[in-house]
């Protein structure tokens, strides 16, 4: 009996698929597939517009400020979006219309790539005046539109080559997705080579190669513009930089001036920074990480310690000079030019362990011979080790006890937080565990240095993480001094509580220096006056110091490597501060967007305004059509709704693993091409292994991906910190194997559901033109689900850290899992 029921099934299985196919074909032409060309372009489009999303990131960076990378993927959202809608409401009804169409789209997306850079490279974008100049505001939307165009021609081409040929829908998306991961790896090795600038010309000339797959007559004229074209672009892709130089900088301190006058040295490019040496006098470089959003000093040594004077001219030698006579063993976190490696020697550190998390930096400071020598070789000194990683993994495999100093100097100038350069960056070294790390690795008398601007909530952070190693009174192990400049201080965290004598030291080595404020100190576990704001913060008890701060109308609650947002201090809305704050609080929301918008959440705001916008056409279009008898399949509701909560599952996932991804890779940036790779080349393979799994009537197959991917996002939602703490001592390359690894899983089951959608629109539709228009609007919706998902979580994040964020990935594909199910079951 049971092998009567197998030959049954298996009959009834093909009959089911013969009538699907006939059904499909009945409307077709024969022969009606795709040819080589077709995928050959198909994926050398996609693959030239993530190249060029993912250089964009790096210009914009550069050009502006890290936060405004996420407009490219923004306006990549909503160039797929419209270019989807023009071709779903139109509705072509035959294929030819809509194929003769293809080569000129490949065209225009290499155009606009090249505009898109040069209108970038040449408006000057004011960002310092935005609220206060409304052209500027003319500039960033023209800016928005210019990288939206690239992405609204290659979904366009896309689109159309999907709905050409319904039958390999899902073959042709999973081609789409390989593109996008083959550009992913890609990226890392030829950013290095070509610079941003080159890869945005490299794309445009990938995507004019891609007019050939498809080209099927032109005139000998269209055939030599073609190739003048092509050689252009492959001619520029070696002389970008020097043929569209970026010539105009926001106020990133002084790079701009450095860079009009000729004063660069030499420059570098990764995937995770541009990094420029700059000459500035006799005695120093300047070293510049994306055009002035960081910087640091390179000082001039001849190698010769028994010559080498103590560097007393900075606040950041205070901590060297508190522990001269020690031999103190030190760690510098973010060494860079090399700076605090020479104080610490010039106090006579025993051993230095310099850390330094940018490989660019690490290449200039070893290997060029001109930096090398113009500081001494310091990082080839025997008393000094240096190390090309990031400090939180070092720290994991590194003697616990074994330091008495261990520092960071972040040059965070009011400037740069009001522009939001580092407002969602990820500060993973000031977070609550890595504090807790840092104590851990630190003698019983050691001391954490850290210089900066916005101390109190660092403060707040490294006392938490004392209170729970079960300190009692941890304020007594804060010391919070003024430094030269504003909104720089000084904040040293103790192991064990300061003494007296310990706290004036500090101050006597400070008092020189400091000639803005009357009291050299923010706070000191000495001081009388409760009065004083951090004072009164600090030495509250836990309860009543919760509700101190929230009083106060600024976010200064400790950060967590599951909130890492340290530079996050404003709210939106037009909030009342306290008197009681430091005036760095108050200068920064004086700055607000119309009163309302902190300027490092302007962008973030803009995209949820503007994706709500797109909603009217996304939902209402399809309504007008409806309403217009021009879907009449029943099921069509499901099918949109099966694309738009599985895109915005995946847009979920992109932006969370994105930024908690930042702890493991070091930068924001770095970890968005590594998801991004990940997750494309798992939906590839789930959509191309799915169609055969979508060809099953009856959707068994549903329940393994369902629990693949529930699985893993119900033990990284609440598992997260712990996931992370086994990763971190691994090295670089087994890092990105894991992550990549789990993130191709959940890709490939977002995969398998797509192939599934894809297959019900082809098999429970009457013709191919009904098909047509599914798959269109199906590609719509995919689109719009992850621009929401993008924009939404780029917000929840902040406010709700990454565990539970993650958890709106997990409901939105169960509703997704729900829709096709529901599909099969009512086709």
């Amino acid at each position: 009996m049971r092998n009567s029921s197998s030959v049954s099934n298996q009959r009834d299985e093909v009959l089911y698929r013969n009538d699907v196919f006939l059904r499909l074909v009945e409307n077709e032409e024969v022969g009606n597939y795709p040819a080589f060309g077709h995928y050959s372009s198909t994926i050398l489009l996609s693959a030239s517009a993530s190249i060029f999303l993912l250089s964009m990131m790096r210009i914009l960076a550069v050009s502006l400020w890290s936060h405004f990378s996420f407009m490219a993927v923004v306006a990549a959202g909503v160039g797929l979006v419209l270019g989807g809608l023009l071709l779903a409401f139109r509705g072509y009804t035959w294929a030819e219309a809509s194929r003769r169409h293809l080569p000129r789209l490949c065209a225009l997306s290499a155009l606009s790539m090249v505009s898109a850079y040069v209108l970038i490279a040449y408006l000057p974008l004011e960002l310092d005046k935005l609220t206060g100049n409304s052209i500027n505001m003319v500039y960033l939307g023209s800016y928005f539109i210019a990288l939206m165009l690239p992405f609204f021609f290659s979904a366009q081409f896309v689109l159309r080559v999907l709905c050409s040929f319904p039958l390999r829908a899902t073959r042709l998306t999973g081609i789409s997705f390989l593109g996008m991961a083959l550009a992913g790896v890609f990226y890392f090795p030829a950013i290095k080579l070509l610079g941003a600038a080159g890869l945005v010309t490299l794309s445009a000339f990938a995507a004019i190669i891609a007019v050939l797959g498809v080209q099927v007559k032109a005139t000998p004229f269209k055939y030599v513009a073609l190739f003048a074209l092509g050689a252009l672009l492959l001619l520029s892709v070696f002389n970008a930089d020097d043929w569209f130089s970026i010539d105009h900088f926001p106020a990133k301190r002084t790079f701009s001036q450095l860079s009009q006058s000729n004063k660069i040295y030499a420059t570098k490019w990764s995937a995770a920074s541009r990094v420029d040496i700059a000459y500035y006098d006799q005695k120093h470089l300047k070293l510049w990480i994306d055009g002035g959003s960081a910087d640091a000093i390179v000082m001039r040594w001849d190698g010769n310690l028994k010559r080498l004077k103590e560097q007393s001219w900075h606040s950041a030698a205070n901590v060297f000079n508190l522990k001269q006579g020690t031999d103190p063993r030190v760690l510098i976190i973010g060494s860079a030019g090399g700076m605090e490696t020479l104080f610490a020697l010039s106090y006579g550190a025993a051993h230095i362990n310099a850390l330094e998390a940018d490989s660019t930096i690490a290449e200039f400071m070893t290997k060029d011979t001109y930096v090398k020598n113009f500081i001494g070789n310091i990082y080839g000194n025997n008393k000094v080790a240096f190390v090309n990683e990031n400090a939180r993994s070092y720290l994991t495999r590194a003697a616990v006890g074994k330091y008495d100093i261990i520092q960071f100097v972040n040059n965070t100038t009011d400037a740069a937080v009001q522009a939001g350069a580092i407002n969602f960056e990820e500060s993973y070294l000031l977070t609550k565990e890595a504090f807790e790390s840092y104590f851990e690795h630190l003698n019983e008398q050691g001391v954490i240095a850290v210089h900066r601007g916005g101390t109190l909530r660092v403060a707040l952070t490294a006392m938490a993480a004392l209170r729970e190693q079960g300190v009692a009174v941890p304020a007594d192990h804060v010391v919070i001094l003024h430094g030269e400049v504003p909104y720089f201080e000084g904040l040293f965290i103790k192991k064990s509580p300061w003494t007296y004598d310990e706290v004036v030291r500090l101050k006597t080595f400070m008092k020189p220096k400091n000639h803005i404020y009357n009291d050299l100190f923010a706070y000191h576990p000495f001081r009388k006056d409760r009065q004083n704001t951090h004072t009164r913060i600090l030495t509250l008890e836990p309860k009543e110091q919760n509700k101190y701060i929230k009083s106060l109308g600024v976010n200064l609650f400790p950060v967590t490597d599951d909130s890492p947002y340290l530079e996050r201090f404003l709210k939106i809305g037009n909030i009342t501060l306290s008197d009681e704050l430091p005036i760095e609080f108050k200068n920064w929301n004086a700055d607000k967007w119309l009163g309302l918008v902190p300027r490092g959440e302007l962008l973030y705001v803009l995209g949820l305004i503007g994706a709500g916008l797109l909603s009217l056409l996304c939902f209402g279009l399809p309504l007008y059509q409806h309403a217009q008898r021009q879907i009449t399949t029943k099921m069509s509701w499901s099918h949109l709704g099966l694309f738009a909560l599985s895109g915005f599952s995946m847009g979920v996932l992109l932006i969370s693993f994105v930024k908690s991804q930042a702890l493991l890779f070091g930068s924001g940036l770095y970890s968005f091409a590594i998801v991004f790779t990940a997750l494309a080349l798992g939906a590839e393979s789930g959509n191309i292994l799915g169609e055969k799994a979508g060809q099953r009537e009856k959707l068994s197959w549903l329940k393994y991906p369902l629990l693949v991917f529930s699985s893993f996002l119900l033990i990284e939602s609440f598992y997260l910190g712990e996931v992370m703490d086994k990763l971190l001592p691994l090295s670089f390359t087994l890092r990105c194997l894991f992550v990549g690894l789990n993130l191709f899983s959940l890709g490939f089951c977002l995969g398998l559901i797509w192939a599934g959608g894809f297959f019900a629109i082809n098999a429970y539709q009457q013709n191919a033109n009904e098909s047509r228009r599914l798959i269109a609007w199906s590609f719509v919706m995919l689109a719009y689900g992850a621009l929401i998902a993008v924009t939404a979580t780029a917000m929840t994040v902040v406010s709700m850290g990454f565990k539970y964020t993650l958890l709106f990935a997990l409901g939105a594909y169960l509703l997704s899992c729900l829709c096709l199910w529901r599909i099969s079951v009512n086709k």
